[in-house]
């Protein structure tokens, strides 16, 4: 594979152009072959070829990938005229390096620029607050998230309640999420993870639970049909994971033995108990 990207550069000078090298970063990216991009980086540097905004991208994601944060830095900050796409690379490589500040830093200057986030920048820039314990920042990002309409993307809204949760704020997490139009098991599971375990009653387990059921319209077909027909609802294959999480939050509360432990298994995942 590598041997065809490298193909197109055996052509004469005049007919390599800078974005020729881009699938080339793009297929060295997270696969640890550091050396092999810093020789196409300086093939390109002994051509005199400049990289575009796009180019950068792919560059900073191989060099951040391949352990070298300082030149994918070095990239982002030699390019001029960064895309929003740019953006989006340095801040994924600040945030998976936790680089918290820089990462909220390059956010900052992706807005003044005018450049907008989507539903790729906002859960890095998300997940750095976090780490920050910046809530009153995080709330000024969700309003920005609002003005982008992205509120309700899956990811950007479960990153978001995420934020809530870990900062103590659990009234803003818990209207965000009975506002999302769409949940999946990770938005559920982000909610769950934040209930102080004194808070954690069965009756608002099963109550969420039931409520979400009701309200999935299209269901995904549990992989043990054997099972299905015991459940009291028209159930989709995360039921379980959130079955187990209920069971596991009840038995740690109530500090049930073994027996309790199955009746409550019985009970929380077939509706009813079975003699």
């Amino acid at each position: 594979m590598l041997n065809t990207l490298l193909q197109p550069l055996l052509k004469p000078q005049a007919a390599v152009q800078a974005s020729t090298y881009a699938p080339i970063f793009q297929f060295l990216t997270g696969k640890n072959l550091l050396k092999q991009g810093q020789q196409m980086h300086a093939h390109m540097a002994i051509r005199g070829l400049r990289p575009t905004a796009f180019l950068a991208a792919k560059m900073v994601a191989m060099y951040a990938s391949s352990g070298d944060i300082s030149s994918a830095s070095y990239i982002f900050h030699a390019t001029a005229n960064p895309s929003p796409l740019l953006f989006n690379s340095i801040i994924r490589a600040f945030s998976l390096y936790k680089l918290s500040e820089k990462t909220i830093h390059m956010y900052a200057r992706m807005h003044s620029l005018n450049l907008r986030g989507d539903n790729f920048t906002y859960p890095f820039v998300l997940k750095s607050v976090t780490d920050l314990y910046y809530v009153q920042f995080g709330k000024c990002i969700h309003g920005l998230i609002l003005k982008d309409g992205l509120e309700f993307d899956i990811y950007v809204g479960t990153s978001l309640i995420d934020m809530y949760v870990k900062c103590g704020e659990l009234g803003y997490a818990h209207k965000l999420f009975d506002v999302m139009p769409l949940r999946d098991v990770s938005s559920w599971n982000t909610l769950i993870s934040g209930l102080p375990g004194s808070e954690m009653s069965l009756d608002i387990i099963i109550l969420r639970w039931e409520l979400h059921i009701r309200r999935n319209a299209n269901p995904v077909p549990l992989q043990n049909q054997r099972m299905a027909k015991f459940l009291p609802f028209n159930s989709s294959g995360w039921v379980f994971s959130f079955a187990f999480t209920a069971v596991s939050s009840v038995v740690r509360v109530f500090s049930l033995d073994g027996k309790a432990h199955s009746i409550v298994c019985v009970y929380i995942i077939f509706g009813e108990l079975i003699s």
